[in-house]
């Protein structure tokens, strides 16, 4: 008896992983259930086509997403609509993705040479990922992808995968961002009250545009808005911003730029390669500017209100000494064959519907207005010696008596025709990334 119990027991160690099968048990294999395998459905399945890896040249208006990078969500819940997301959908309907992978982007590799934020433009970004080129019947694949896709996202072209290093902004802002603040305005006291604390003055102090204006008794906002989008920026203006965008070229400590990392962090420093300040240019009765930031990389918030992304590849050095046979041979992502559908688009669907809104809503305006109310200390850094303050330095965990907030609506870059949002919308919250949420957004 005790020699059957030990050869028993020998049996078990020998085999531990096998389960006792009655009942029903054995009529699944899920769930950690063991049983017969399920027999193969008689469906003919999807023929396998060859698959390379590939990047897709693509633009797009952010206006109705939320944001471009692809969003996972629990089952039952709705799906946010994001750039990534739509143009997966292309792809798997276009027959690019195949069935079997059709349910999830990792598995293809989706990835994006820089993330935009909701609302957000691009002009010209780069998604990579392991796609079929040729479909059975198809003639022309980018068509076919195009003509899955939603107007306001297109795809240009097709190449090999690049290293991306570099990012191109495009901010365009009106003119009238450049006068002074209002006479009166809660900035515009707090200011002049600092500067006569350190024995100096605003620099604006004899502002032309305000010379009408009695600080005790203001002006309606209406009115001003009618100046302002009369009024044109003289040259001594425009060498101004230059000199002081031209200080933010090379490499610099941007930590001031953001709120989620400490400022001894050496991730805050950042490359910029060459930054410009475009021509005025007037469009209906308001003139507009554009700066041009190339850099390596940017710090979560630095891109805010930007309207247009062209990824830059340097691979030239590189493919000097490929030939094009190499599999370390990258096609240099060339945007410059596409600008004339680029241009077009640009101007269709980004341009015209920012002078569009700015038009019927004054969005710049109130934005401006905005900070001109704000009578805190959290701006004082805006003073003619250029010397922050112990007041507005933010320090971390440490409260604030009156905090300065962008409010949302600041940040929408698409409203209806008959939208009539007051300014008093909710304050935009301070948000807590992780290390890789803030990898991700920084690209």
């Amino acid at each position: 008896m005790a020699e059957n119990n030990r050869k028993n027991s020998k049996d078990k160690k020998r085999n531990p992983g096998r389960r006792k099968r009655d009942g029903d048990s054995g009529n699944k294999r899920r769930g950690g259930e063991w049983g017969p395998k399920e027999q193969s459905s008689d469906m003919p399945k999807e023929p396998r086509l060859p698959k390379r890896d590939c990047a897709l040249m693509i633009g797009f208006c952010g206006s109705a997403y939320r944001g471009m990078q692809f969003q996972k969500v629990p089952p039952g819940l709705p799906e946010p609509r994001t750039i990534e997301g739509e143009l997966f959908k292309a792809l798997v309907a276009a027959g690019a993705v195949s069935k079997d992978n059709a349910d999830d982007p990792v598995k293809v590799g989706l990835s994006r040479a820089a993330r935009t934020d909701a609302g957000v433009h691009a002009v010209g970004n780069v998604v990579s990922l392991k796609m079929i080129m040729s479909v059975p019947g198809v003639d022309d694949m980018l068509i076919h992808i195009n003509s899955k896709l939603p107007a306001d996202i297109r795809v240009w072209g097709f190449v090999s995968p690049s290293v991306c290093d570099a990012r191109k902004y495009t901010y365009f802002f009106p003119s009238y961002l450049l006068i002074s603040p209002k006479p009166g305005s809660g900035l515009d006291r707090v200011l002049r009250e600092h500067a006569s604390s350190q024995g100096c003055e605003v620099p604006w102090k004899d502002d032309p545009f305000w010379s009408d204006v009695d600080p005790e008794t203001s002006t309606p906002w209406q009115e001003d808005m009618i100046r302002k989008r009369a009024w044109r920026v003289t040259p001594a203006h425009m060498e101004r911003l230059r000199v002081i965008i031209e200080k933010f070229e090379k490499t610099h400590n941007f930590h001031n730029f953001t709120v989620a990392k400490d400022p001894k962090d050496k991730t805050n420093h950042r490359f910029m390669k060459k930054l410009e300040v475009g021509e005025p240019a007037v469009y209906g009765e308001t003139e507009w500017i554009a700066i041009s930031l190339d850099g390596q990389s940017f710090i979560l918030h630095q891109r805010k209100m930007m309207f247009a992304l062209t990824p830059a590849t340097v691979l030239d050095e590189l493919n000097e000494t490929l030939d094009s046979s190499d599999p370390d041979y990258r096609e240099l992502v060339e945007f410059e064959k596409y600008s004339q559908e680029m241009n077009a688009f640009k101007k269709r669907y980004i341009y015209d519907n920012m002078r569009s809104i700015e038009d019927r809503k004054g969005l710049f305006d109130a934005w401006i207005r905005a900070v001109d109310s704000y009578k805190g200390t959290d701006l004082l850094y805006l003073n003619p010696k250029g010397v922050i303050p112990p007041e507005a330095i933010v320090k971390k965990g440490e409260h604030r008596q009156i905090p300065f907030r962008e409010r949302k609506v600041f940040n929408m870059t698409s409203f209806a025709e008959d939208d009539h949002e007051k300014d008093e919308a909710d304050v935009e919250v301070e948000e807590l990334l992780t290390k890789k949420q803030l990898e991700e957004t920084e690209s």
